[in-house]
C-alpha cells in the first residue's frame, strides 16, 4: 500500500501518514503531501528483528527508516536449541521430533539391556557386541551435537550463521 505524509507548514515535522488513495475534499488545504518510502535493512530474521520506523524528511519525501535489532539473547538461544533438535532428528533418520525420541529411547533400552546382561556375568555375542559399538557411536553423536549447542548458547552474540556446518560436529 503506497502511504503518503502531510508535513506542517514549515516542511520540518510529519503531521500525519495517509494512504495513497484519493485526498478527500476537506484535508485538501490542511498541508502538503509527500512520497513515503520505507527504508530497511536487509537482516536475518531468525537472530535479528527491526526496530522502528523513525521518520525522516529528506529532500522532498519522508522516509520511514528501520533498524536491525538483535533478539534477545534467550530468544537466540532457542534458535539455536532448535538447529541442535533438529540436526539429531537428521541423525536419527526419523521425520518428526516425536518419532525422533521413540528411537532415542528404544536405544537406551536396548544399551541398558545389554549392560545389564554383562553385569549379571551372562555371555554377550558378537552380534550383541557391534550392536553396543553402533549403539555408543549413535550416543556420542547426540553428544557432540548437544555440546556444539552448549558452545554456541554461551556466545554473546551468537553467530548469525550459527546453522552452518562449521559450527556443528560431521554426522
Amino acid at each position: 500500500m503506497a502511504l503518503r505524509a502531510r508535513l506542517n507548514d514549515a516542511k520540518d515535522a510529519v503531521l500525519e501518514i495517509v494512504d495513497a488513495g484519493p485526498i478527500p475534499a476537506h484535508k485538501v488545504a490542511l498541508g502538503q503531501l509527500v512520497p513515503v518510502e520505507d527504508v530497511k535493512p536487509a537482516f536475518d530474521g531468525r537472530l535479528e528483528a527491526l526496530a522502528g520506523p523513525v521518520l525522516q524528511i529528506q529532500s522532498g519525501k519522508v522516509l520511514r527508516v528501520w533498524t536491525k535489532v538483535r533478539r534477545s539473547l534467550e530468544e537466540q538461544k532457542q534458535m539455536v536449541k532448535g538447529e541442535a533438535q533438529r540436526r539429531i532428528v537428521l541423525l536419527t533418520g526419523k521425520n518428526n521430533l516425536q518419532d525422533c525420541i521413540i528411537k532415542e529411547l528404544n536405544a537406551l533400552m536396548r544399551a541398558a539391556k545389554i549392560t545389564d546382561k554383562r553385569m549379571n556375568g551372562e555371555a554377550v555375542t558378537v552380534e550383541e557386541e557391534v550392536e553396543a559399538d553402533a549403539l555408543r557411536v549413535f550416543n556420542v553423536k547426540i553428544e557432540a551435537i548437544r555440546v556444539a549447542s552448549n558452545n554456541l548458547e554461551v556466545t554473546d552474540p551468537i553467530p548469525l550463521d550459527y546453522a552452518d556446518d562449521k559450527y556443528w560436529p560431521i554426522s
